[in-house]
């Protein structure tokens, strides 16, 4: 798996300050591998400075990305939004799981999760992850509201989905609302690991729109080679419905349901549920 840009900072570091430190001993203790520390120490040498100022550059490029949409991750009642959750719910009952531990991004009103709760069980516990203080402190105070066994997270959900082990969950609610991107290296994983158990459903929901980090443009590409057709760049639904059905047919899981609706901006609900 490739490195994101703040843990390759975080081996120059290491390399920086401890330079008697082997690959493997770098390894070991920033739990990435011995040839991509020492890929991370060659480019050091050859580029110096200017190797960790591309690096901050890019970092900076995904925080003005997320700033750029950051209101689209906390949608709430667009038009449709309210169909888009009963879709959600629907899957998740017709699992027939009753108990059990679900992933989501209840954001601070947990209106998914209340659903859940009235129209499928109330034993369900909710791992409930939030990345901004703010939302955090807000969802905190209601989450009693739907259970006293939930677990709060106040950090990013891909930290709880590249941890997780098999069958660790009953399903994933990924209410992200931000671009396939930034977010489709931990479905990859959760997906290809088997972390929601069989039968279990992960619920997706993204823009439909540009993808800044070129994941749409790579998979409008492919479905033109594929089709024989001319490529459309600005064909973003179907981009990323074949992401997620290339993504089925390499792992145990089956695209059951895709859903376009209009929030803040165009957005698209992809349902994937495992078969075996």
């Amino acid at each position: 798996m490739l490195l994101e840009p703040t843990q390759k900072l975080q081996v120059i570091e290491v390399i920086n300050q401890n330079q008697e430190l082997t690959n493997k001993d770098i390894s070991n203790l920033l739990k990435v591998s011995a040839s991509q520390v020492s890929s991370i120490r060659y480019w050091l040498g050859v580029k110096g400075e200017s190797y960790i100022a591309e690096i901050k550059e890019i970092i900076s490029r995904e925080e003005n990305i997320y700033k750029l949409y950051e209101d689209k991750f906390k949608n709430k009642e667009g038009v449709e939004k309210q169909q888009a959750r009963e879709i959600m719910v629907d899957w998740i009952a017709s699992s027939r799981y009753r108990r059990g531990n679900i992933l989501t991004l209840p954001c601070s009103d947990w209106n998914i999760e209340k659903m859940v709760n009235e129209n499928v069980s109330k034993v369900f516990k909710y791992v409930a992850c939030e990345r901004d203080t703010n939302t955090f402190i807000k969802m905190a105070q209601n989450s009693t509201k739907y259970g006293r066994n939930n677990e709060l997270y106040h950090g990013e959900i891909s930290e709880k989905l590249f941890s997780a082990k098999e069958n660790q969950y009953k399903h994933i609610i990924a209410d992200y609302c931000g671009t396939l991107n930034k977010v489709k290296k931990e479905l990859m994983y959760a997906c290809m690991n088997n972390i929601v158990e069989l039968n279990g459903t992960i619920s997706v929901t993204l823009l439909k729109a540009r993808d800044f980090g070129g994941a749409i443009t790579k998979f409008n590409q492919l479905g033109s080679e594929l089709t024989g057709g001319v490529c459309n760049n600005s064909d973003n639904e179907n981009a990323i419905k074949l992401f997620f059905k290339s993504l089925a047919c390499m792992t145990d899981f089956e695209v059951v349901q895709e859903f376009c609706y209009q929030d803040t901006s165009p957005m698209i609900l992809i349902v994937l549920k495992r078969t075996k």
